[in-house]
């Protein structure tokens, strides 16, 4: 479960970020949304969304970017086996 303090500091990052407004139930809503999902993952791809270009942001970016990190690390797994021989 996502800690919700640290929860609110990284979303707050992102909308700083994008130079997007927010409030307290913006911030609450979110949090619903992701409360559950293993709290590594959420703030990897809040890390993610704030160096992306994109200015569009949504809790359904987030969850699509779970999968994108997961296929990136499958890379960097295979690729260092290769390197490994």
């Amino acid at each position: 479960m996502v800690n919700q303090e640290k929860f609110a500091l990284n979303l707050m990052r992102l909308f700083e970020s994008k130079l997007k407004t927010f409030t307290t139930q913006t911030i609450e809503v979110w949090y619903q949304e992701l409360k559950n999902y293993p709290e590594e993952k959420v703030f990897e791809s809040i890390n993610h969304l704030i160096k992306s270009p994109d200015s569009f942001i949504s809790v359904g970016k987030i969850i699509e970017n779970f999968a994108h990190l997961e296929a990136e690390i499958a890379w960097q797994r295979c690729l260092a086996s290769a390197k490994a021989g």
